[in-house]
């Protein structure tokens, strides 16, 4: 479950961007309700609808929930309720170490026990006896994929005033304060913090 960042996706279900957050919780009591009864409906101030019945049923009484969290107020909002994360493969290791650290910290005052929290970890992975080669092959996955991912959202525009995520203009301010100006560049930074070239410099 993740709050959302592309426009498009919150125009086709009529709803706010600026209420990401408040909509994401309705989600999660949602998908909560439906595991557990078999039937949800909402009359939240952001979502309305009837009871329904979910289909298909639940055979095991749920699903696993994992939370795609970047900034500090989703790895609270995750730890707050002990759901494990998606660590984002964008940010580095000593990023994801002080995320872990808040995790661990809010997840314990909430009585959660995190040792038992299973996070996942994503990476972007190209292995290839040849470091170059390696980098080659994801080259144009990526270039698209940091296209899309600016076209697709305004909240890197200098003019948006999009409530709610702060985390990410942030990040991209820093991405361009360390140069990653471009999209091969930004390509380049990926190769230095995830799994990108021989087996050796993989591991």
């Amino acid at each position: 479950i993740c709050r959302g960042l592309y426009n498009k996706d919150f125009r086709v279900f009529g709803t706010d961007m600026s209420n990401s957050r408040a909509l994401m919780d309705c989600w999660y009591d949602l998908m909560t309700e439906g595991f557990k009864e078999g039937y949800m409906s909402s009359d939240s101030e952001h979502i309305k609808f009837p009871k329904v019945q979910l289909n298909p049923s639940s055979y095991t009484g749920g699903a696993p929930v994992y939370v795609v969290a970047e900034s500090a107020s989703t790895t609270e909002w995750a730890a707050e309720r002990g759901l494990p994360m998606i660590l984002s493969w964008i940010i580095n290791a000593t990023e994801k170490k002080a995320q872990l650290d808040l995790y661990n910290e809010v997840a314990a005052e909430n009585g959660h026990d995190y040792t038992k929290v299973d996070h996942c970890l994503s990476y972007i992975t190209s292995v290839d006896a040849d470091s170059n080669k390696a980098k080659e092959k994801c080259r144009a996955f990526l270039a698209h994929w940091y296209d899309s991912y600016v076209n697709a959202t305004t909240i890197f525009d200098d003019s948006n005033q999009i409530q709610g995520y702060d985390f990410n203009k942030g990040q991209w301010r820093d991405f361009v304060l360390k140069g990653h100006k471009d999209t091969n560049r930004r390509i380049d930074y990926s190769y230095e913090i995830n799994p990108v070239g021989t087996p050796e410099e993989c591991i």
